[in-house]
Order: structure tokens, then sequence, then C-alpha cells
């Protein structure tokens, strides 16, 4: 009896468990992504997706718009299908089908799609073979009574346009034009104004980038790695370099990385930039590119940084009493020596903190000698030549007490060769320039900046001639800073930043066999720029424990290049300076004994349109 009893039990748990089992199976869902096609003139193809698992089959239903007025099963198909190919269309017109799964007597909920018929569908079976000939295009012809067959065609970035226009009845046509990067080909029939849809095919001919690396050249201030893009793969490529230093090998694009710029194509001269390298330390750069979203890398080279030229330091004179200085400027003569080379050098030093000095950074209505522009104010000690100017308008960044009266540049325009034949071409590149300022408190601080103190950045945008068109931003070249200042003088490049040189005259080769200078991101003019340019210079700078320096160095007949007035700046103790306009305008005027101390070019100082002066509260 026992035995029965449990038995009994048994059976009821079955029957309890199968109950419960079919209540928790899952919902039978519609079909997804159901979609119908016409593809000759008598069939159209069905397609579909199911997530329920657990289904008897499909039913689907058709209907012919204005002509049937109910939908009419024409298939019952097992769970396993998910397409259908329906080749019976009796009739022109729009043909809506219904498509539900079931499973026993429960159906799902119905989903839709529809099409028109046409004399003309889309081709089929659209493909390709590479030949010697080049890419040979076939497709079925679907059509009766077409005019013919229209190909377009799209090339790496370019634009997707008519190609080929082929007889009726045509199922192929051959490319011989085929080179290495991505094609996009469309193929449909046209009859009239009236065409198919287009039945599309992508053909992805690229390959690995061939990138060959050329010279390697260092400064005190960073490593150039030039390279040569012999093939670009068919499709412009990313390309830069990494690098360990003699502490490890085989870096990647996790260590220390540059990425060029640009995208690259085939026949560009590209480079890439380390900075911020340990002098002491021998360095392993890898170039690569990337392909296919893969890095591919090229074999080490290895480099490390020169040393950075020695600070120039003459035998300097105080001159503070004889030009009545205050106690808080000290005024300071010499005449160097540099390569064989003499020049004289001016330089004052204000201790901002003593409470009693001012800086300003002014422009007069009109052009005006520094001597006569010192008398727009009171208690001017001495008063140089600011930034750049041309034609009565200030290319340099101006702000008096808080009022900007001149905006920097936003770009300048700069011609190159484009190819072997010597083909110039004028280029407008945007372009950071170097300011220097100070804020309410007479703290001063030395910034690169695009346009306005609104856009100011720890690094310049790295633009040179015959480069890529790069855009700052809230990102680019760093982070976008509000600089504080309250009169700051825009000029170009800075000299020193952060205790550094922070510019050099590394070249690459343009294709017009010329040198093009990579280390003058601020795209300051030839007159200004390069190694054997020497010329009188002016120059404001500060020191670390903040005392502002106004320098000028040469005069009408000897000059110093931009590099050792960087090593003078860095003599007197700077960490940070700029280079201001200079040349003839290069002047300094002691205001209380009314005295030009430099001898300008032509015996008397120049018309400018923009000062800098050391102001007596």
């Amino acid at each position: 009896m026992m035995k029965r009893y449990i038995g009994m039990f048994c059976a009821a748990v079955c029957i309890l468990t199968a109950c419960n089992n079919k209540d928790k199976r899952e919902p039978l869902t519609a079909p997804e992504n159901f979609t119908a096609q016409q593809v000759d003139l008598t069939s159209a193809v069905l397609a579909w997706e199911i997530s329920t698992k657990s289904l008897d089959g499909f039913v689907v239903e058709r209907m012919l718009v204005d002509v049937d007025q109910e939908f009419g099963k024409i298939a019952t198909l097992p769970s396993g299908e998910l397409t259908y190919t329906d080749n019976s269309l009796p009739k022109e017109g729009v043909y809506r089908y219904r498509l539900y799964a079931y499973r026993g007597s429960e159906i799902s909920p119905y989903a839709e799609a529809a099409f028109r018929y046409s004399k003309l569908p889309m081709p089929t079976k659209l493909a390709y073979e590479k030949t010697e000939a080049g890419f040979v295009l076939t497709w079925s012809d679907n059509c009766i009574g077409e005019d013919g067959y229209l190909v377009c065609k799209k090339f790496a970035d370019g634009e997707l346009s008519d190609w080929k226009t082929l007889p009726a009845d045509t199922e192929t046509v051959t490319d011989p034009e085929v080179v290495s990067g991505v094609y996009e080909y469309k193929v449909c029939a046209f009859a009239g104004d009236e065409r198919s849809p287009a039945a599309s095919l992508t053909i992805d001919n690229t390959g690995i980038p061939q990138v060959k690396t050329g010279n390697v050249t260092a400064s005190w201030h960073q490593v150039l790695i030039q390279f040569d893009l012999l093939d670009d793969g068919g499709y412009p490529c990313e390309a830069g370099i990494c690098w360990k230093n003699d502490g490890g090998r085989g870096a990647n694009v996790n260590d220390n990385c540059y990425t060029y710029p640009s995208k690259l194509r085939t026949g560009d001269l590209y480079f890439g930039t380390a900075k911020g390298l340990d002098p002491e330390k021998t360095y392993y750069f890898r170039p690569w590119v990337k392909y296919n979203g893969q890095y591919h890398y090229l074999s080490e080279v290895s480099s490390s940084l020169i040393s950075e030229p020695e600070a120039l330091i003459p035998d300097w004179s105080d001159v503070s009493a004889k030009y009545k200085m205050p106690s808080s400027i000290t005024l300071l003569k010499a005449v160097g020596s540099v390569s064989d080379r003499k020049f004289n050098v001016w330089c004052a030093v204000a201790d901002m903190e003593a409470g009693n000095l001012e800086l300003r950074t002014f422009m007069t209505p009109a052009v005006a000698k520094p001597s006569e522009a010192a008398k727009e104010l009171d208690g001017v000690q001495i008063i140089v030549n600011g930034g750049y100017f041309a034609d009565g308008q200030s290319y340099s960044y101006v702000m008096d007490q808080g009022t900007e009266v001149a905006a920097g540049l936003r770009n300048v325009k700069q011609s190159h060769y484009v190819d072997d034949q010597l083909h110039s071409v004028t280029r407008t590149y945007n372009v950071t320039r170097g300011a220097f300022g100070v804020n309410q408190v007479q703290q001063p601080s030395v910034k690169w900046i695009y346009c306005s103190n609104e856009w100011a950045y720890d690094t310049p945008l790295p633009s040179f001639n015959s480069g890529p068109v790069l855009q700052p931003s809230a990102t680019y070249p760093s982070r976008r800073q509000s600089w504080d200042v309250y009169s700051a003088i825009g000029g170009g490049p800075v000299l020193l930043y952060d205790d550094q040189i922070c510019f050099d005259y590394l070249t690459i080769k343009d294709k017009g066999d010329g040198r093009i200078y990579v280390g003058n991101p601020e795209l300051i003019d030839d007159d200004v720029f390069g190694p054997s340019v020497r010329t009188a210079r002016t120059a404001i700078g500060h020191t670390a424990d903040g005392k502002i320096v106004i320098m000028v160095a040469g005069d009408a007949d000897q000059g110093v290049s931009l590099d050792e007035l960087a090593r003078l700046m860095k003599g007197v103790g700077c960490t940070y300076a700029l280079n201001l306009d200079g040349g003839d305008s290069a002047a300094m005027c002691a205001v209380p004994v009314g005295q030009t101390l430099n001898s300008p070019s032509g015996g008397e100082e120049r018309d400018v349109l923009s000062f800098v002066a050391l102001v007596r509260r």
C-alpha cells in the first residue's frame, strides 16, 4: 500500500512540474527585421530573424494592394526557415506581406513588409573577380525593357559618381584602373528617368602601408625622425613614432608615443618628434603605421639629445645710478662676444615685488619712437619697442591694463613647393604665437596664444611650412586656458620655457629640394628665424622668483641669433623669455635721462606701433 501512495505522489509531482515548465516557456515574439525585396520580374525574396527559440514554424500571408482586399496565406514554413521566395508575382502594384510565428494554437504578433513591383528590379548576384585586366564585375539582369545599366564608382575617400553607362541586357563590366585602395560600386538598371534599386559592392584592395625611415636628427630640444611614405596601402593612414629610453627596447604605442597630426598619402614627407627627453640618456625609437586598426612597427633607431647651448654671461656693468634708475630696477650694460663676434647688450632687471613698479604694454594712435611714446605715460623708467607690425597694423597681441587693444594673429600665409616640378602654392596656416604678460599683482608668465588670452596654451600648435593645416581646440595642442593677464605683449618665438630653449633649427627636405624648419611652430619669417640670421634683438622674460627682464642685444653693426638671445636671457637668470620685434625696431630708452641706450640702424630710433615700459607708480 505504501508503495502505491509513493507512486501516486511521484506521478502528481511530475504532472505539476510539467505544467509549471509549460507555464515558464518563453513568450512567442514577432519576427524581427522583416524585409521583402523584388529580385526579378516574377520573384521576391522575404527574410527575417526570430529571437524566440521554441516555436513550430511560420506563416506567410500576402495581399496585392488595391486588388486583394484581404491577406491570403501563401506559405507555411518550418521553424528553421528564415527566408522565403515568392515566385508568383502576378501583376504590377504594391505587394504587402504579413509574417507570424506559431506554436501549437498560439501565434505571435505580425511583422509586415512591402514593396512596389517594378519592371526594373534590382540587379542580383553582384560579384567581382580580380584579374590581370582589373576588376571584372558581374551581376544578373532581371529586367525586361530597360534602356541600359548605370555603374557608379567611388575610390578611397572620394565621392560616388557615375562611371559607366552600359547597354540593355549587360551583365558584366571590367574596371582596368585598379590600384591599392578601397572601391565601392553601385549597379542599377534604367529606363528613361526611372532607375531600379542599386546593388552595392565594396572591394578592399588595400595593403599594409610601406614606410622608409629617413634621417634622424637631434637638437637640445627634440629628436626628429623623417619618413618617406612609399605606399599608403590605398587609404590615408595614421603614422608616428614611439620610444623607450636605454632601460628598455621594443617600444610600442602604449609607451611614449607621437602621432602625426594628419593622415598621410603616398609620397608624403613627414616626421615624428620626441620631446621631454632626458639629455643624459639614449632612446630607442620605433616608427609605426596603422592599418585596419592594427599597428605595424618599423625597425628601431637610436638617438639622444645634444647638449643645450650654455648660457651666455658677458661681463656686466651696473649702470643703474648713471641713468637714474629707481632701486627696484637694475640696469646692466655689457660688450659680449660669441663666435668671434662682438655685440653690445643692455638689460633691465625689475623687482616687481618692491611694489613701486608696473609693467605697461600699450599702443599709440600712430607709429612713434619709443622715447616719444614714453611721454604718453607718467613715470616711465625704461621703454622698448613691442611686437610685430606693418602698415599701421599690429601683428602681435597687446593688452593694456585689462583692455585688449590688438588681437594676435589667427593665421599666416606661406608658400611652398608641392612637387618635383617646383610648382609653388600658398597655404594659410593657423598659428599660435608667444606672448608675455603680468596679472594685476604684476606676476609674470609666458604662453602661446591663438588670437587672444582666451585661447592660451602651454605648447605651440605644431605648424610648419608645407605641413598640414591644424586647428587649435579645447584640448589641442594642449589644454586650452583662459590666461589671467592684466597687461600683455605678443611676439615670437618663445625663447625659454620652463628653463629650456624651446625651439631649434631642425629641418626636413621639401619636394623642391629646399629645407623646411620644423622647429619653428610659430611660423616666424625667415628674416627673423634661422641659425645664420643675426640682427639686433629685443626680448622680455622673467626669473624663477618673478623678476622681469627686458633686454636689447646688438646694435646697428652687430647682432645676435635667436639662440644666442635665448642664451643671454638664460645668463641673467630667466626661466621664461619671449622674442619681440627686432632689427631696425630694436631700441631701449632710459627715460629719466632721456637717452637711447643702444645704437639703432640709421643712428636713431625707428617709429613703431607697440611698446613695453617699466613704469614707476
